[in-house]
């Protein structure tokens, strides 16, 4: 902790194998907490933070080999005014493997969240540029992908009812061998939720997902039940009758047939030490 507002760490990680390498793992299923080669991997960072915002940055380094690999992290968030935030950051890692084969590949995102203390409406947006692109090696591709995921949430004047709706959309353009490949996918949700007791609810969900080059539609729709464990921790079982999977909308919902369960916690000042007070 250099001052009030800014702050630094660094570290440096070794694996290095000391005697008889390249035996046979006990359990080929299981792969080695360091990975299958010797590497060194160095890391600094740095953050600085103001009453309403803060910054982070890092850098890594860790060589090996089998690569060589570089990775920037950077963000900045903060509250424009009571109840809106905004908030960037990027991840971009470059890579140097076999057969001469280099990797560029990143995500850079914008978030906007707006959630005042009185209102019915909270509103949750994140934009996301992810571009993977390879050089050399057994083949070259050149992928990007524009991703935006647009979150809603209404609640009644009596707290037991609220509606959520969610909008996805993106543009992906791949380019695998001087072949071309774009198209554009939407996904609308609709999830109404109502309280049956203080501990208690109930939930049903819709999902469309729209492929539209290919004009396709693929369906989603479920049931569940929740609980309130504690204050600001929540857990639900439930089961879709019908679904669908996608590498970019799945990942922040289950979407599959079959059942799941869901578990959710608030995470900030206030609400960890809540929860550590109910053990």
């Amino acid at each position: 902790q250099i001052s009030k507002r800014w702050s630094v760490d660094a570290g440096i990680d070794r694996s290095s194998t000391i005697k008889e390498s390249g035996n046979i793992p006990f359990n080929t299923n299981v792969p080695a907490v360091s990975g299958n080669t010797d590497f060194t991997a160095i890391s600094g960072g740095a953050s600085y933070k103001e009453e309403t915002w803060s910054s982070t940055g890092r850098l890594e380094m860790r060589t090996s080999d089998a690569e060589d690999k570089l990775g920037l992290f950077t963000g900045i968030y903060g509250e424009v005014r009571d109840g809106l935030g905004l908030g960037a950051a990027a991840q971009i890692f470059k890579t140097n493997g076999v057969a001469d084969a280099k990797t560029t590949s990143g995500d850079l995102r914008f978030s906007l969240a707006y959630r005042p203390q009185e209102t019915a409406w909270i509103v949750l947006n994140r934009l996301d540029y992810l571009f993977d692109k390879q050089q050399g090696g057994d083949f070259a591709y050149d992928n990007w992908r524009l991703i935006n995921n647009f979150n809603a949430n209404w609640k009644s004047n009596n707290r037991k009812a609220q509606l959520s709706l969610q909008y996805g959309a993106k543009y992906v353009n791949e380019t695998i061998d001087e072949d071309d490949y774009s198209g554009y996918t939407d996904l609308t949700g609709l999830e109404g939720r109502y309280d049956l007791t203080k501990k208690w609810d109930v939930g049903l969900t819709g999902k469309v997902l729209h492929s539209w080059q290919a004009n396709q539609l693929k369906y989603g729709s479920g049931a569940s039940i929740g609980y309130n464990l504690v204050k600001n921790a929540w857990i639900s079982a439930g089961y879709n009758f019908v679904g669908f999977t996608d590498r970019d909308f799945s990942a922040a919902d289950f979407t599959a047939q079959g059942p799941f369960v869901k578990f959710r916690i608030k995470f900030d000042q206030n609400s960890i030490s809540d929860a550590l007070k109910q053990f």
